[in-house]
């Protein structure tokens, strides 16, 4: 489901929350936006996704009307054949040419009139590639607190499970973010990406089971998750300069 929206001089829409993702696109006009924790200007060029359990209020300048398209997943065919990894509820995009957007929305609107059997294929790969348009050419904006929070609980979650995740997306996905979303939050506030942090956390614990406990190398590895012991080594020694079997040589052990 789409469409595209003039705006009434007194349009106010308020919701806590709205069963499917949507995004919009402003192309025209000026506002407020409340999205989450965000309190920002609505202005053409603006990029964002309202969704289940997110805050959402957007109010229009009588003087200058919103204009904006919209973009809803989940009610009909077209969705089911895109896939919106970079999107999610919350997230805000700004930084890309309006008239770029409205002639983006105005094709997928057009193609979504046709009465041509290809339609609903064709408009969800003009999605698609709107999608990795906005999310590869746009800057996302990040609430510092949201961002601090976020970050916050993902290293929580490294610290107590870091011997069973495997991956960023594995971690993401744990606390309901997408892998774009969490590793930009981890790159402004830890400089690194989630990956890193959590083979940090891994390989720290491997220094200490190789200098205190009896395990093999393999077992080690085992340990923190790297089934391929020759993975694990080339891991360890990015991390320390040296080899596992160099760390514990002090003890003899192998």
């Amino acid at each position: 489901m789409g469409g595209f929206e003039q705006c009434e001089g007194d349009f106010n829409l308020l919701r806590e929350t709205f069963p499917f993702l949507t995004l919009e696109l402003i192309t025209a006009g000026s506002g407020k936006l409340e999205l989450g924790e965000q309190k920002r200007k609505a202005t053409p060029g603006l990029c964002y996704c309202s969704g289940p359990n997110i805050h959402f209020r957007l109010q229009t300048n009588a003087k200058e009307p919103l204009q904006k398209f919209f973009i809803v997943f989940g009610r009909d065919a077209f969705p089911k054949r895109t896939h919106p990894t970079a999107l999610y509820p919350g997230c805000v995009y700004q930084g890309i040419d309006p008239n770029i957007l409205r002639k983006w929305g105005e094709l997928i609107l057009e193609e979504g009139t046709s009465q041509s059997s290809q339609a609903g294929d064709n408009v969800a790969s003009l999605i698609n590639v709107l999608i990795r348009k906005i999310s590869n050419e746009a800057e996302e904006s990040l609430p510092a607190q949201g961002t601090d929070a976020l970050v916050a609980r993902a290293l929580r979650l490294i610290d107590s499970d870091f011997q069973s995740l495997r991956s960023a997306q594995e971690l993401a996905d744990r606390i309901g973010v997408t892998p774009e979303h969490l590793c930009r939050a981890f790159r402004r506030s830890q400089h690194a990406t989630p990956y890193q942090v959590l083979t940090r956390r891994k390989m720290a614990h491997a220094y200490t089971l190789l200098k205190l406990s009896p395990f093999t190398i393999q077992e080690i590895a085992d340990s923190v998750g790297f089934s391929d012991a020759f993975h694990f080594s080339r891991a360890f020694k990015k991390q320390y300069g040296k080899p596992p079997s160099q760390a514990r040589q002090a003890r003899g052990l192998k």
